[in-house]
Protein backbone atom coordinates (compact mmCIF):
# COMPACT_ATOMS: atom_id res chain seq x y z
CA UNK A 1 0.00 0.00 0.00
CA UNK A 2 1.66 3.45 -1.16
CA UNK A 3 1.35 6.17 1.83
CA UNK A 4 2.70 8.82 -0.48
CA UNK A 5 3.37 8.73 -4.28
CA UNK A 6 4.23 11.36 -6.97
CA UNK A 7 3.46 11.36 -10.22
CA UNK A 8 5.66 12.24 -13.21
CA UNK A 9 4.31 15.60 -12.80
CA UNK A 10 5.16 15.71 -9.62
CA UNK A 11 1.23 15.69 -8.07
CA UNK A 12 1.72 14.40 -4.78
CA UNK A 13 -1.32 12.08 -3.20
CA UNK A 14 -0.95 10.74 0.41
CA UNK A 15 -4.45 8.54 0.42
CA UNK A 16 -4.06 8.20 4.41
CA UNK A 17 -3.25 12.43 4.87
CA UNK A 18 -6.22 12.47 7.73
CA UNK A 19 -9.53 14.18 5.95
CA UNK A 20 -13.50 13.39 6.28
CA UNK A 21 -16.67 14.81 5.75
CA UNK A 22 -19.72 13.77 7.26
CA UNK A 23 -23.22 14.97 7.07
CA UNK A 24 -26.41 13.76 9.06
CA UNK A 25 -29.30 11.50 8.08
CA UNK A 26 -32.28 12.61 10.28
CA UNK A 27 -33.07 16.37 11.42
CA UNK A 28 -32.31 17.26 15.20
CA UNK A 29 -35.87 18.51 16.33
CA UNK A 30 -36.21 21.04 19.20
CA UNK A 31 -32.85 21.27 20.71
CA UNK A 32 -32.21 21.91 24.05
CA UNK A 33 -32.22 24.64 25.79
CA UNK A 34 -29.32 26.10 28.00
CA UNK A 35 -27.08 23.41 26.67
CA UNK A 36 -23.92 23.06 24.70
CA UNK A 37 -25.99 20.56 22.18
CA UNK A 38 -23.07 18.07 20.46
CA UNK A 39 -24.54 18.26 16.73
CA UNK A 40 -24.15 14.64 15.52
CA UNK A 41 -23.44 13.91 11.95
CA UNK A 42 -23.65 10.29 11.79
CA UNK A 43 -23.42 9.31 7.93
CA UNK A 44 -19.53 9.83 6.68
CA UNK A 45 -19.10 10.70 3.08
CA UNK A 46 -15.76 10.19 3.36
CA UNK A 47 -13.04 9.55 5.81
CA UNK A 48 -9.52 8.95 4.49
CA UNK A 49 -8.05 7.83 7.95
CA UNK A 50 -10.40 6.70 10.29
CA UNK A 51 -10.25 9.41 12.27
CA UNK A 52 -13.96 10.17 12.86
CA UNK A 53 -16.03 7.90 14.44
CA UNK A 54 -19.03 8.41 16.66
CA UNK A 55 -19.80 11.71 15.44
CA UNK A 56 -16.11 13.10 17.10
CA UNK A 57 -13.01 14.07 15.46
CA UNK A 58 -9.91 12.64 17.01
CA UNK A 59 -6.26 13.83 15.97
CA UNK A 60 -4.21 11.56 14.89
CA UNK A 61 -1.36 13.37 14.90
CA UNK A 62 -0.19 16.85 16.68
CA UNK A 63 -0.78 19.44 13.24
CA UNK A 64 -3.00 22.15 12.41
CA UNK A 65 -6.04 21.04 10.82
CA UNK A 66 -8.87 22.96 8.51
CA UNK A 67 -12.22 22.30 10.30
CA UNK A 68 -15.52 23.52 8.49
CA UNK A 69 -19.33 23.34 9.18
CA UNK A 70 -22.31 24.50 7.99
CA UNK A 71 -25.85 24.02 9.79
CA UNK A 72 -29.24 24.68 9.08
CA UNK A 73 -31.51 25.68 11.27
CA UNK A 74 -35.24 26.18 11.24
CA UNK A 75 -37.78 27.15 12.97
CA UNK A 76 -35.95 29.85 15.32
CA UNK A 77 -37.61 31.50 17.80
CA UNK A 78 -37.51 35.31 18.27
CA UNK A 79 -36.62 35.11 22.29
CA UNK A 80 -33.84 33.86 22.75
CA UNK A 81 -30.51 35.74 24.02
CA UNK A 82 -28.65 33.72 21.60
CA UNK A 83 -28.10 31.12 19.76
CA UNK A 84 -24.22 29.82 19.70
CA UNK A 85 -22.49 27.71 16.31
CA UNK A 86 -19.40 26.82 17.18
CA UNK A 87 -16.34 24.15 17.14
CA UNK A 88 -15.45 22.33 20.38
CA UNK A 89 -11.65 21.43 20.19
CA UNK A 90 -9.83 20.29 23.29
CA UNK A 91 -7.51 22.98 23.73
CA UNK A 92 -10.78 25.96 22.99
CA UNK A 93 -14.21 26.68 21.92
CA UNK A 94 -14.12 28.31 17.97
CA UNK A 95 -17.17 30.78 16.88
CA UNK A 96 -18.69 29.92 13.07
CA UNK A 97 -22.18 32.27 14.03
CA UNK A 98 -23.11 34.00 16.96
CA UNK A 99 -26.66 34.84 15.79
CA UNK A 100 -29.49 37.18 17.90
CA UNK A 101 -32.84 36.05 16.90
CA UNK A 102 -34.33 39.67 17.66
CA UNK A 103 -33.21 40.54 14.38
CA UNK A 104 -36.13 38.65 12.96
CA UNK A 105 -39.19 39.80 12.58
CA UNK A 106 -41.46 36.64 13.62
CA UNK A 107 -40.33 32.77 14.52
CA UNK A 108 -39.94 29.94 11.73
CA UNK A 109 -37.52 31.56 9.71
CA UNK A 110 -34.39 29.59 8.59
CA UNK A 111 -30.74 30.42 8.89
CA UNK A 112 -27.19 28.84 8.34
CA UNK A 113 -24.27 29.08 10.24
CA UNK A 114 -21.06 28.19 8.66
CA UNK A 115 -17.60 28.82 9.51
CA UNK A 116 -14.30 27.36 9.25
CA UNK A 117 -10.84 27.19 11.38
CA UNK A 118 -8.01 26.37 11.39
CA UNK A 119 -6.78 24.95 14.90
CA UNK A 120 -4.10 23.83 16.70
CA UNK A 121 -4.34 20.31 17.28
CA UNK A 122 -2.45 17.69 19.49
CA UNK A 123 -2.34 14.36 18.99
CA UNK A 124 -5.59 12.71 20.25
CA UNK A 125 -7.38 15.84 20.70
CA UNK A 126 -10.88 15.70 20.08
CA UNK A 127 -13.49 18.08 17.78
CA UNK A 128 -16.97 18.54 17.55
CA UNK A 129 -19.37 20.51 16.54
CA UNK A 130 -21.74 22.49 18.89
CA UNK A 131 -24.90 24.51 19.50
CA UNK A 132 -25.85 26.47 22.24
CA UNK A 133 -29.50 28.44 22.52
CA UNK A 134 -29.59 30.61 25.31
CA UNK A 135 -33.40 30.53 26.63
CA UNK A 136 -36.49 31.11 24.72
CA UNK A 137 -38.72 28.48 23.46
CA UNK A 138 -37.55 25.29 22.58
CA UNK A 139 -38.30 25.07 18.58
CA UNK A 140 -35.68 25.56 16.97
CA UNK A 141 -34.74 22.62 14.46
CA UNK A 142 -31.10 21.41 12.61
CA UNK A 143 -32.43 20.52 9.37
CA UNK A 144 -29.22 19.54 7.23
CA UNK A 145 -25.39 20.34 7.35
CA UNK A 146 -22.12 18.69 7.22
CA UNK A 147 -19.11 18.74 9.35
CA UNK A 148 -15.23 18.51 7.47
CA UNK A 149 -12.00 18.62 8.65
CA UNK A 150 -8.18 17.98 6.79
CA UNK A 151 -4.72 18.09 8.21
CA UNK A 152 -2.88 20.57 6.62
CA UNK A 153 0.67 20.54 8.21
Amino acid sequence: TNTLSIDANGHVTMPKQSGFLATFSTANTNIALNSAVHQYFDTEVYDQNGDYASNTFTAPVTGKYLLQTRLRMDNIPTDPSYIWVYISTSNREHTINLLDPDHFDGGGVYFTAQGAVIADMDASDTATVRIYQAGGSQVTDIDSGHFSGHLLG
